[in-house]
Order: structure tokens, then C-alpha cells, then sequence
């Protein structure tokens, strides 16, 4: 019988459950902003500053742009740490080596190791390669994160962190592992042959969902589980499900999530956006005494303005993985978090904007820096029934 592929990482200390998340963006960059004395600034590419607390802190931010007007920004932050880690596939064996001697061959145990690298110099490394207006193939996870502020309450956020990007041309394949997506990937938003790049993957637990009367798009509030120290941390989540009108006897992809129960689990994909709405708006004319004020529209030309009247924002689902579903996977222990009073360190205030990444590197449980924190269980989960069967 062949063996269960493992869907959900158990950390290997709590066995606790580990969502993964994971996104590919393929688009033009351009400096992430910030509001300085109200009025809009670009940030550097890539900045070195010591932090409140003493530490030496790396910080890389930038946007890219995956196509006209949908702006995603990226970021990344390193520290130095005590060690780096070594990895031999030949002999399967890591190894841990001093900071200084990371990228000293001589202190490697044999040729077969090479160094993993940090969040420190992979910082370094792709902010050397940025520059406005160039275009670059971008992976990465999601990290979520909350907040209590005094006046608004709990705050959920999230940022995406890169874990690899690469300059592209004109031209060139564009792949998902071993499989093309774009054949020849263009690098025009207004040509006609443009295709799109953005793809996330998500892994969810349900918390409630609700379909909304007008447009049928149905609302997921979720949980993501992530890295604890003694136990898996839970963040909410949300996602939108757009309503397509299904073919034949199938149901809706958003008809179908309305079915999952609160600790259910699936694992999904979509879009990511934060994409600028615009509008074609007639410009209105009050002239005085007009001698065309009375003649026909099939002998008149309106002028338009082309203005942006909102913005859509989110990760859009448009399906999801097939053998991913499991009924009650989850516990109320599991998802239960007492909330911190991080209002001082609040993301969403401009003036604390720098405090926002140190106080996310600074409060990090995991900061040994280990990348073969992993686990070889295997899925303990039996199959359930699908609610999707039926899509």
C-alpha cells in the first residue's frame, strides 16, 4: 500500500500542527513608501540600522508590481546570529559553524557542506540587485501577525517575506517547479499578450464563513498556525471566494465553502491583491449660454477622466487542493491565543513604522536561525468526507 503523503509539518519538540503558505510573483519593482511629516517618501531598497534594543538590524523592502496598479510590497529582515548552519546532502548531516566562519570553506567539516543562507546576507544579496523599473521573478511565505491597539482593538496583519528573487527578460519561460507556466512571459502590463503572474498557496484552518447576499462572494475568517516555541501559534486570517457560475450539475467554489464547519481544513490557492479600482468618469461641462447645449449626442463627444475609486484588497481563492480536506482537524486549544498589548509597537501608526519590523525580529521565539527545524511524522489524519466532491 503506498504510503500517505504528509499534508501538515508537526513541529518534532510539541507536535504541534504547522501551516504552510507560499506565494510566486512575477513583476516590475519599485520602492515601498511611507508617509514622513504627511507627505509620501520612498524607502530604501535595502537598509542597515541598529535597533532600539542594541541589535544590528538588516532590513529589505521593496514592491512589486505583478500588474497595472496591483502593488504587493515584500520585505525581509536579518540579524546576526550566533551560528550558521551547514548541510551535506551526500551525508545528510547539518552542521552548525560559528558566525564568522560561515563563509570560511576551511572550517567546514568537508567540501560536501555548503552554507544555508541567512536571512543576514540573502538581504544583502537581493537588495544588490534591485532597481526601479526592473523586472523580477519573486517567492515566498506569508507571516501573519496581531496586535491590540487602544482605540481600534485587535489588528491582523500580514507580510510577505521573500525567500528568493531573480531578475527576468522578455521572453523567457516563466515555471512552477518542473511545470511552464508562461511560455514567453511579457514584460508589458499593456500588451495584449501580458499574463499575469500570482499565485498563492495557503494552508487553512476554518474559523466561520459567510456569503454575502449581493455577488455571492463568500467570506473565510481562518486560522493559520505557525512556529511556537511550546506550543503552535494561531493567527486569524481572511480570505474572499469570488462567485463563478458554475458548469452543468457542479456547485460554485464559494457555494462550497459555505459547507465547512469551524476547525475544518483544507489547503487553497488564489491571488493576491492589492489592486487600484478605476473608473471612467465623464468631465461635466456648466458653460454659460452653450450653443451646444441642445444638440444631439450623435454629433457630440464626452471627455473622461480615468480615476481610481477604490481598491481590491486580499487574497482572492479561486480553488483548492484536491485530498487537502479534513473534517474537525482542529481543536479550540489549538486555535486559542491570549492577545498581547502590542499598541506601542503598532504597525499602522506612521510614526512607529520602524518599530513595526524590531518589534516582530525582537519578540521572534525562533531566533537560533536553525533551518532544519523539520518533522518526518507522518499524516495522522484519515481521509473525510469532501464537501468539494460535488464542484
Amino acid at each position: 500500500m503506498a504510503k500517505k503523503k504528509q499534508i501538515i509539518k508537526l513541529n518534532k519538540k510539541h507536535n504541534g500542527k504547522e501551516f504552510k503558505s507560499f506565494f510566486h510573483f512575477v513583476g516590475k519593482i519599485k520602492p515601498a513608501t511611507r508617509f514622513e511629516n504627511n507627505i509620501r517618501v520612498n524607502q530604501p531598497y535595502l537598509e542597515e540600522r541598529e535597533t532600539s534594543n542594541g541589535n544590528t538590524m538588516r532590513k529589505l523592502l521593496f514592491v512589486i508590481e505583478t500588474a497595472d496598479h496591483n502593488d504587493l510590497e515584500i520585505q525581509l529582515i536579518g540579524f546576526p546570529q550566533d551560528k550558521a548552519y551547514l548541510y551535506s546532502q551526500s551525508e545528510g548531516k547539518s552542521y552548525a559553524i560559528d558566525w564568522k566562519d560561515r563563509t570560511n570553506k576551511d572550517k567546514y567539516p568537508n567540501d560536501t557542506y555548503h552554507l544555508i543562507e541567512t536571512d543576514w546576507d540573502k538581504a544583502e544579496r537581493i537588495g544588490s540587485i534591485l532597481k526601479d523599473g526592473k523586472w523580477m521573478e519573486v517567492k515566498g511565505k506569508y507571516e501573519f501577525g496581531s496586535l491590540i491597539d487602544s482605540e481600534k482593538g485587535k489588528i491582523n496583519f500580514k507580510r510577505r517575506i521573500v525567500n528568493d528573487a531573480e531578475p527576468i527578460e522578455n521572453g523567457q519561460e516563466i515555471k512552477a517547479g518542473k511545470a511552464t507556466i508562461v511560455d514567453k512571459y511579457v514584460t508589458d502590463f499593456e500588451s495584449e499578450e501580458f499574463k499575469e503572474v500570482n499565485f498563492v498557496s495557503m494552508q487553512i484552518g476554518i474559523n466561520s464563513t459567510y456569503q454575502e447576499e449581493e455577488g455571492r462572494e463568500t467570506k473565510i475568517n481562518a486560522y493559520f498556525l505557525d512556529y511556537g516555541k511550546e506550543k503552535s501559534t494561531p493567527y486569524e486570517v481572511e480570505l474572499d471566494v469570488p462567485y463563478v457560475e458554475p458548469e452543468g450539475d457542479n456547485i460554485s467554489l464559494a457555494d462550497a465553502f459555505t459547507k465547512l464547519n469551524k476547525f475544518d481544513f483544507v489547503e487553497v490557492q488564489g491571488r493576491d491583491n492589492n489592486r487600484a479600482i478605476f473608473s471612467e468618469v465623464e468631465e461635466e461641462t456648466d458653460v454659460e449660454d452653450d450653443p451646444f447645449a441642445s444638440v444631439g449626442e450623435e454629433n457630440t463627444v464626452s471627455r473622461t477622466n480615468r480615476t481610481i475609486t477604490g481598491t481590491d484588497k486580499g487574497v482572492k481563492v479561486h480553488s483548492i487542493v484536491n485530498g487537502t480536506y479534513m473534517k474537525d482537524l482542529l481543536t479550540e486549544e489549538e486555535v486559542t491565543e491570549k492577545p498581547k498589548n502590542n499598541s506601542e509597537n503598532n504597525p499602522f501608526k506612521e510614526d512607529d513604522k520602524k518599530d513595526k519590523e524590531d518589534n516582530k525580529e525582537n519578540n521572534d521565539d525562533n531566533k537560533s536561525g536553525n533551518p532544519f527545524e523539520e518533522n518526518k511524522n507522518e499524516d495522522p489524519f484519515a481521509d473525510e468526507d469532501d464537501p468539494f466532491k460535488g464542484m
